[in-house]
């Protein structure tokens, strides 16, 4: 009689941990657990597979998503669920559908639908909206067919909607003291049904389809403390917190909606929370504040190497260094894969980080072509062409028009202009470059497709450093999110395969650290995230030479509710991808089994 459910024979073992070097050996599954693991497993199992030449090693935890949404219908949690992703953590950049009154269910996917790029038509059809209160959103999710483990924070912008309603959360900086204290026993009651912490994000480099702030925008400093404090009275989970990228300028009577003390410096100049106004001061003291408060990590999104401005990343590491100097658990993401969007203005959002492009750039399509043919707004747009480099977005691309092209038109007489640069476009139509390529957009509806070259994470030396630090993870998917123009969630197999295999930038054993142990530590998956016995079978067994992407370049599929389509890519290499000690994925396969459980934060409390 088979005395094991599984037995992974003869692979090369990565512990996850980064301390206990790669080892030959046998892993035995039993009940969802990792039973034994050994050099050599004389018992039987119901099923066996030979690992020989292939890694064993913990299923990567993706920390940076946005499958709320997709989870409803996608099992599977694609495209993280392809690259070896075992476990997710959703509600992240303060952004989810809970808790959400039944008047309210458009505000709250309204607010989510331009930031994140999510089809308004795929969250109507899609979201069940069998729930209203934080708890009852974990238990449908709970009670639907999961393919990965699934743990949620608790996001701030519904939070905050459902108790001061949708235009006092948006636009009232001040929470009353009920107010917060109602906020603060929602954020209880979620914990207590087995939430992992609470999310927020305070750039403003992020405007919903109304052009309008959300709420956490506006939220003062002592309402995220109150909840920092919350979450101090259960030992368990973590802070989610999304930070924009530089400066942006402070309008005339524009309160300081950043957080901190700092006051907006030079003529007008405000500092978006990664630089802060200076090392150490201001909004960068109250991130360490409120991590302090909550005695539990935060993670925040994300560091990068950024071409327009060189010395920032080195600046945001040395932040991390001082902040785990006074005693904060704090940690920050990074992105293994350089985005590369490719898109179309009919629905993009990607210029928001240049004040005069918002505007035009928010409504139905027939919207943004009459107010892209308004007298003024071209002038105004043009104004912030070059003058915004460094804050992230698009802005660094219009500084430098041979970073965008144009990948397909849909008129024959425009036919000349494929995979022309916009600077080219520009020499070859006599006009502004901005200018160029608008009005070849126009002449399309704005249906002609651009992409962009990286601006971000493009000096290998760079991205090395990121990625070595000891408080950085690279978990930045945002998968679920901008669907049709980024595949970012193929961060897994990325780090793995170019730049641990290739460009040999860190150890094996480290680079699993990075993507399953570290993780784990961080969001309070204290059962996973790790090979050991005793915790879960969360694992993928993958030949480390054949590892890479089944496509050369990413693809459309039409599989979101409507019919809504979406860049996909999926991993070739991994040959098993394990979940809860059931096969999930066999090479690019789906095995339809669903495995996957909604985690509680209350089950990883002194295990």
């Amino acid at each position: 009689m088979a005395e094991y459910d599984l037995i992974i024979r003869n692979g090369t073992i990565v512990d996850g941990t980064g301390g206990i070097p790669a080892y030959r050996g046998d892993v035995a599954i039993k009940n969802g657990k990792i039973a034994m693991i050994s050099g050599h497993i004389k018992a039987k199992a119901k099923k066996e597979v030979d690992a020989t030449g292939c890694i064993v090693a913990p299923g990567a935890i993706d920390l940076h998503n946005h499958y709320d949404l997709q989870l409803n219908w996608d099992p599977y949690a694609t495209m993280s669920g392809w690259h070896g992703v075992t476990t997710v953590a959703i509600g992240q950049c303060g952004f989810g559908f809970a808790p959400c009154k039944p008047k309210d269910q458009e505000a709250a996917m309204r607010l989510l639908t331009r930031i994140e790029a999510v089809p308004l038509s795929s969250m109507e059809q899609g979201l069940r909206w069998d729930w209203e209160t934080f708890p009852q959103w974990m238990d449908s999710l709970a009670k639907h067919p999961l393919g990965v483990n699934v743990g949620a924070l608790v996001p701030f912008n519904p939070l905050r909607l459902y108790v001061m309603g949708i235009d006092e959360s948006r636009e009232r900086v001040h929470a009353t003291e009920a107010e917060t204290r109602q906020m603060q026993d929602l954020v209880r009651e979620a914990m207590k049904a087995g939430a992992f912490g609470w999310s927020s994000m305070k750039t403003l480099i992020n405007r919903p389809d109304d052009g309008r702030f959300i709420p956490s925008q506006v939220a003062s400093n002592e309402e995220y403390l109150a909840l920092a404090q919350v979450l101090s009275e259960f030992g368990v989970g973590s802070i989610g917190w999304t930070r924009g990228a530089a400066e942006r300028p402070l309008p005339p009577g524009e309160p300081d909606l950043l957080g901190g003390d700092t006051t907006p410096t030079g003529s007008g100049i405000q500092m978006d929370p990664v630089e802060g106004d200076a090392p150490g001061k201001g909004r960068e003291d109250f991130l360490i504040e409120m991590c302090l408060a909550s005695g539990r990590p935060l993670q925040w999104g994300a560091v990068s190497q950024s071409e327009a401005a060189p010395g920032r990343y080195k600046e945001q590491l040395a932040f991390l260094e001082r902040a785990h100097k006074e005693g904060a658990w704090m940690y920050a993401q990074t992105a293994s894969n350089p985005p590369s969007p490719v898109f179309e203005l009919a629905e993009y959002n990607g210029f928001d980080a240049m004040p005069n492009w918002i505007d035009p750039f928010v409504g139905a399509p027939e919207e943004r072509i009459a107010k892209l043919n308004k007298p003024g707004v071209r002038d105004r747009m043009r104004r912030d062409v070059g003058a915004w480099t460094g804050t992230g977005g698009q802005a660094d691309v219009v500084s430098n028009w041979a970073k965008m092209r144009v990948v397909e038109v849909r008129q024959p007489r425009n036919f000349q202009y494929e995979g022309l640069t916009i600077a080219e476009l520009a020499e070859a139509t006599g006009k502004h470059p901005m200018d160029a390529m608008l009005d070849l957009a126009l002449d399309e509806d704005l249906q002609t497709e651009f992409s962009t070259d990286p601006t971000n994470g493009t000096d290998p030396e760079a991205v090395a450093e990121i990625l070595n630090h000891p408080y950085i993870h690279p978990c930045v998917s945002d998968g679920g999110a901008h669907v049709r123009y980024l595949t970012l969630g193929t961060w897994p197999v990325n780090l793995l395969a170019m730049w641990t295999r290739d460009r040999q930038v860190m150890s094996l054993e480290k680079a699993h650290y990075k993507i399953s142990g570290l993780p784990a530590w961080i969001a309070g998956f204290t059962d996973r995230g790790i090979l050991r016995e005793g915790y879960a079978a969360d694992i993928i067994v993958y030949d480390r030479e054949k590892l890479g992407f089944l496509y050369d370049n990413p693809v459309y599929a039409t599989d979101f509710p409507g019919g809504e389509r979406r860049l996909i890519q999926k991993a070739k290499g991994i040959r098993y991808t394990i979940v809860n000690g059931t096969i999930t994925f066999e090479e690019s396969e789906c095995t339809h089994a669903t495995p996957g459980k909604f985690l509680r934060s209350y089950d990883m409390v002194n295990r």
